[in-house]
């Protein structure tokens, strides 16, 4: 009889360990994830940003291409006469 009682807390006790450390797991598992997941959106964010950059820079030499080619025209203008 005391052998039934004893098996039956040391099986509750068994499980109840089993599910705590099920649930530390999924929660380190759970902060891993986490952690990846930031470090991607930490890369994706710098990507972008370099790729804003690339694209003011690319403007910008636009516009000084621009400014040259309309400085050239004013200039044959001024010639031309």
């Amino acid at each position: 009889m005391y052998f039934f009682k004893f098996l039956s807390v040391f099986l509750a006790l068994s499980v109840f360990c089993l599910a705590e450390t099920k649930s530390v797991e999924e929660e380190s598992i759970s902060k891993e994830i986490s952690k990846t997941i930031k470090k991607e959106n930490n890369l994706i964010e710098k990507k972008e940003e370099k790729l804003l950059a690339t694209e003011e820079k690319e403007k910008n030499i636009l516009e000084k291409k621009e400014n040259i080619v309309a400085k050239q025209e004013k200039q044959e203008e001024k010639f031309s006469f």
